[in-house]
């Protein structure tokens, strides 16, 4: 109660570009906030159509006043003080001021080459924003930033806390766009490839077979997406023991890297793709000349063989 009163008498007197700010961050997790989130030119934009056209002065007004303590790189809001704040924004204003912390988060963690680097930082944030979204039917950037998060988890051998975000970020965009339209594709991929990892290959063929269907309706079977979509069910099919039926994909995926390559200069990784395809001949015993002849028909775009 007594760091509510203090809370109110604080913000009564803070400029409309220190309270925005506040409410901004206080979506965030409470711990620490890279500073250059909020004075980054990638989160500009968003900042400035939130009504903070100078975030570092509004951050060191946040600072002034102990709403805020800066430490360095990073910056540093209290748990109380993010609970209440986000309380009390007025309910038509929440919304707005959600979606301009996904917007920054999602601009900074999208600059090129530094995805990597700030995602270590951000993994904590990222969680409580998108769950926080969800509850409020945003979808975008909400399904991107939880595929992200999964697929992170993923890699980080945490199955458990992976699965959940992958499955919310499929549901949200077939709900935003539709079973069928080709931005589903990456969260088929994602989840698939997550259910392969897992043990689970049947139902991961389930979704990357849909995946290549959605693939070649909307880009065509000479699209590089239909290639990695082509070898991704190949890959999954030979390691299910079925090469007979993983060898016309990774056929297909191959000649169609070797034509992707020819036509716009792009390598889609025909190095890889080639000693896959040798694998699943070897697999199905073909002989060393036989396997020869195959792979130099397909890299020499000749008529395919049976």
């Amino acid at each position: 109660r007594s760091l509510a009163v203090t809370w109110n008498t604080t913000v009564d007197h803070l400029t409309p570009p220190a309270r925005a700010l506040l409410e901004l961050l206080s979506f965030l997790a409470p711990e620490p906030i890279p500073r250059d989130l909020v004075t980054g030119a990638e989160s500009a934009k968003p900042l400035a159509d939130a009504g903070i056209a100078e975030p570092e002065e509004a951050l060191v007004e946040l600072a002034d006043v102990s709403l805020a303590k800066l430490s360095g790189d990073a910056v540093a809001l209290h748990r109380l003080v993010m609970e209440i704040t986000r309380g009390r924004i007025p309910a038509k204003e929440q919304r707005i001021r959600l979606s301009a912390a996904l917007a920054a988060v999602d601009e900074y963690l999208l600059a090129p080459g530094m995805r990597n680097m700030r995602w270590d930082s951000m993994e904590l944030h990222v969680a409580p924003l998108v769950e926080r979204a969800d509850a409020a039917k945003i979808a975008t950037p909400t399904s991107r930033l939880m595929r992200k998060l999964g697929w992170e988890r993923h890699v980080e051998y945490r199955r458990l806390d992976a699965e959940p975000f992958l499955r919310r970020a499929l549901i949200i965009d077939e709900a935003e766009f539709g079973p069928a339209d080709p931005k589903v594709v990456p969260d088929l991929g994602c989840l698939a490839l997550f259910l392969m990892a897992n043990d689970r290959r049947r139902e991961a063929e389930t979704l990357m077979r849909r995946a290549l269907e959605i693939g070649e309706k909307n880009h065509g079977v000479d699209h590089p997406k239909t290639a990695t979509a082509l070898n991704n069910l190949a890959h999954l099919l030979w390691s299910m023991n079925r090469p007979t039926e993983a060898e016309p994909l990774m056929r297909r995926a191959l000649a169609l890297a070797v034509d992707i390559q020819r036509r716009i200069g792009r390598d889609p990784d025909v190095g890889s793709l080639t000693e896959n395809y040798r694998r699943i001949l070897d697999d199905m015993g073909r002989s060393e000349a036989e396997i020869e002849a195959a792979v130099r028909q397909v890299l020499d775009g000749s008529p395919e063989s049976g």
